[in-house]
């Protein structure tokens, strides 16, 4: 193992093991040199064993549950570690983290706001993401009040990050708070001018109160920093057409389909701009 030679460690690994099965010593040798070689099946095997013989061990549980999640086999880690806690109250910290992580995945944010509210009451400072992550999970329920409250903890625990000011923008906006809406993800965008994420919630609330100039120019700077998604692009496009300003319609359509040469919305905002320039000319 020192020489970190897995092939050789395994092999007199699993000779130890025919000779004393059930060393848990061994085991936990054996699934460390599994996870060396990214052998998931093998750690999630030997953990298995390890729980048959030590079901008490609350560690073996978690590192059971990592390799479940790992290869995305989510829900048998949740039901996992959700029996760790219920048999081990004083399990705390990690199997809150584990399993709100895991219900954010899994679309479960009620079961998600529940661990990590209950995760910053046993914290003596919570992190910025500590309130990050509840204040997603009440956002995906349509708890808006308590999402609010949230991100603005977040904003008071660190200042500097710019996702408390957009994720507020998205709460104040799905709450019909426009012109909040607006100084919140200008916010954003001032504390993290390179957030393409930021710029594109500024520009498409933008779009929505007919400020089509000033969309059109954060989303270039949106394309420009690597946004390539063509509803980005469809958006940047739509927003210079609403303009009026034929010469850039013309290269971001070309540089758009370029990129994306069989996306329909893109399709059908060209023949839209090829009927409106040819009814111009026409004129």
């Amino acid at each position: 193992i020192e020489l970190e030679q897995w092939i050789q460690a395994e092999s007199v690994l699993l000779g130890q093991l025919r000779r004393e099965p059930g060393d848990t010593v061994t085991l936990e040798l054996l699934a460390y040199v599994f996870n060396q070689q990214g052998n998931w099946s093998g750690i999630i095997g030997v953990y298995r064993e390890l729980l048959k013989i030590t079901p008490q061990r609350t560690a073996h549980r978690i590192a059971l549950a990592k390799a479940l999640m790992v290869q995305g086999r989510k829900q048998q880690a949740i039901d996992i570690l959700e029996f760790a806690r219920r048999v081990d109250v004083s399990s705390g910290e990690e199997i809150d983290r584990l399993l709100a992580d895991l219900y954010l995945a899994e679309q479960m944010p009620q079961e998600a706001a529940g661990c990590y509210a209950r995760l910053i009451a046993m914290l003596d400072s919570p992190s910025a993401e500590d309130f990050y992550r509840l204040g997603l999970a009440y956002f995906q329920t349509g708890d808006l009040t308590s999402a609010e409250d949230t991100f603005i903890l977040m904003r008071q625990a660190n200042p500097t990050d710019f996702k408390a000011e957009l994720y507020l923008g998205h709460v104040v906006t799905e709450a019909g708070r426009l012109a909040e809406a607006q100084a919140h993800y200008a916010a954003a965008v001032e504390k993290n001018p390179t957030s393409a994420e930021a710029l594109v919630a500024l520009a498409g609330l933008q779009i929505k109160t007919n400020r089509h100039a000033d969309a059109a120019e954060n989303l270039a700077r949106a394309v420009a920093l690597g946004d390539n998604r063509p509803q980005v692009h469809y958006n940047y496009i739509l927003a210079l057409m609403k303009g009026a300003d034929g010469i850039r319609v013309g290269e971001a359509l070309k540089a758009a389909l370029a990129e994306h040469p069989s996306d329909e919305q893109l399709g059908r905002l060209l023949n839209r701009y090829v009927e409106q320039t040819v009814g111009e000319s026409g004129q």
